[in-house]
């Protein structure tokens, strides 16, 4: 049995991350199973988990460096192509674009030798309704919602196709590092409530501001002391009043040290805090497709925890 995931991730690791952890828990039940990724992430988290993979260039890195729109789009659909004729998976389960990032699955779903699985994570309402991504739908033979029924405005029903998994989430309790390993690790105080800032995978504009405003408004917060976890696409930045956690991943390992999270409302970071069972304060950034204020929402009306506005940071302090 062969399998192919596809990830399309650019500012974060939430498509790797859902996919990671449903590849971790298909080779602990079928190990001799062929695991394959196809990405655009520049994070090693792959290599971390021990999934072979082929990196294709993002649209950030493209961007950056100065390749063409044309040839980008080029290399995408080629390559996509190429691997999956190659590898000829039984099954491919692609996660959020449905047809990739830019269209670059369009022939791929056409292949009638491999069932197709679709991971329908909440997003924009225009984006939920736009004809044509409800029209993609009907290439997939399953559609995994990663929530449960009525959650985060999605709305999918009276299909066979479609199955609510609850949330997907890469580590379980089990899996947590004991708290004093942790501080000792990272040289993090004994004697203060720590509290996590953990903004994801790191490819979010103007990340340094943001972790200075809140560091700031955290250290005003007496007997509390703030450690910034800078993911695998984090820029290099100076911080200062706080302790810096790198290369860590996936950061929730490390949750029982610290007293609580504040996190963006990205849907891994979220129901991972949620499970987790710790105190946190959301702040929701804007995405194309993500609707990260329609998570804060829910956080908040489900008394799950508190939410903060990306343009008052300092309101932390009091929250």
């Amino acid at each position: 049995m062969k399998i192919l995931f596809y990830a399309v991730n650019g500012l974060g690791l939430g498509h790797v991350t859902r996919l990671l952890a449903m590849a971790r828990e298909i080779r602990k039940l079928k190990p001799r199973w062929e695991i394959l990724f196809i990405t655009t992430s520049e994070s090693d988290a792959l290599y971390r988990e021990g999934f072979a993979s082929v990196k294709l260039p993002s649209k950030t890195v493209a961007r950056a460096t100065g390749m063409s729109v044309p040839g980008h789009l080029s290399i995408l659909h080629q390559a996509a192509w190429s691997v999956f004729a190659s590898f000829k998976p039984d099954t491919t389960v692609v996660d959020t674009f449905p047809e990739g990032f830019a269209h670059e699955l369009d022939q791929v779903l056409r292949w009638e030798e491999s069932k197709f699985v679709y991971v329908f994570r909440q997003r924009r309402e225009v984006k939920l309704n736009d004809r044509y991504f409800q029209s993609l739908l009907r290439r997939y033979r399953l559609i995994l919602v990663p929530h449960n029924p009525g959650e985060e405005g999605i709305r999918i029903t009276g299909n066979d196709r479609v199955v609510h998994t609850g949330p997907i989430l890469i580590r379980g309790r089990r899996d947590l590092r004991d708290a004093d390993e942790v501080k000792r690790a990272y040289g993090l105080p004994q004697d203060k409530k720590l509290i996590l800032i953990n903004m994801g995978g790191g490819g979010q504009a103007g990340l340094e501001t943001i972790l200075g405003k809140i560091v700031r408004a955290v250290n005003g917060v007496p007997g509390c002391y703030p450690v910034a976890a800078l993911g695998g696409l984090s820029p290099d930045m100076a911080l200062s009043g706080c302790g810096i956690i790198r290369g860590c991943y996936p950061v929730c390992e490390l949750y029982k040290a610290f007293t609580g999270i504040i996190a963006g409302c990205g849907y891994n970071t979220v129901h991972e805090v949620l499970y987790f069972r710790k105190p946190g304060i959301f702040i929701p950034f804007e995405r194309t497709v993500d609707d990260q204020e329609r998570r804060a929402l829910w956080v908040k009306e489900k008394g799950a925890g508190l939410t903060a506005d990306p343009g008052n940071l300092d309101m932390i302090s009091g929250l």
